[in-house]
């Protein structure tokens, strides 16, 4: 049981200490009740969700070694599918602002490609962290090319610690395929929270530092959701 998008970015993984033992075994009977909730109609953005997130499970139960090539090669097709429901040009832009109106061609697709590879390695990160989660699809709301999807995760990292979070999923339909185009972890917006961040570091520093700071990260494989 695992989250598809913690995505994801995005996105912290919360925890509290662990209920006693009696609450525990509640919550794992609770767990197990919604561990496989019904499929949504295809073509829906809740479907989009649920069927990125079967594969990337499938991929996950196949055990392999740390650092090696095949732990290399799964998380290369992890990364395929979320390339496949995130859309990138929409968040990186958006994680801009206004800067992203100044930039050239180039910079634009600079920026797009790190900002791709920060939350890969953001979510690969999460995913390795934690154990168990159970992801719950509790409604969506659809209007024309934007939809809503609100969902439950409940989480136990690999410490034993549990959590409960809300991830609530913003999608738009482009070319007939429904995408993501900003997440809210606890009322938290993923693009907000990178958008506040990058803002800072271009008004202090300038466009090209932000970039270095965050090939930094990348290079250094430390966790991303904080650029300083």
């Amino acid at each position: 049981m695992r989250n598809l998008a913690l995505w994801t970015a995005a996105v912290v993984f919360l925890s509290f200490t662990a209920d006693p033992a009696a609450a525990a075994e509640t919550k794992a009977k609770e767990a197990k009740e919604v561990k496989k909730p019904a499929k949504a109609p295809a073509g829906t953005p809740t479907n989009v969700l649920q069927t990125a997130n079967d594969k990337i499970n499938k991929l996950l139960d196949a055990k392999v070694a740390k650092g090696s090539d095949a732990e290399k090669k799964r998380d290369e097709k992890i990364k395929k599918i979320v390339d496949g429901f995130l859309d990138f040009e929409s968040l990186a832009r958006r994680s801009l602002g206004k800067n992203w109106e100044t930039r050239t061609d180039a910079e634009k697709e600079e920026f797009k490609k790190v900002f791709r590879q920060l939350i890969q390695q953001n979510y690969l990160k999460q995913i390795r962290a934690s154990s168990d989660y159970v992801i719950i699809y509790d409604s969506e709301d659809v209007e024309e090319v934007k939809a809503t999807v609100y969902t439950t995760v409940k989480a136990k990292s690999k410490k034993g610690e549990e959590a409960e979070t809300s991830l609530v999923y913003k999608m738009k339909k482009a070319k007939g395929k429904w995408l993501v185009y900003d997440i809210v972890t606890d009322e938290v917006s993923l693009v907000q929270n990178y958008k506040s961040q990058f803002t800072k570091i271009i008004n202090k520093n300038g466009y090209k530092v932000l970039i270095q700071k965050i090939q930094k990260k990348l290079d250094e494989g430390t966790e991303p959701d904080e650029i300083e």
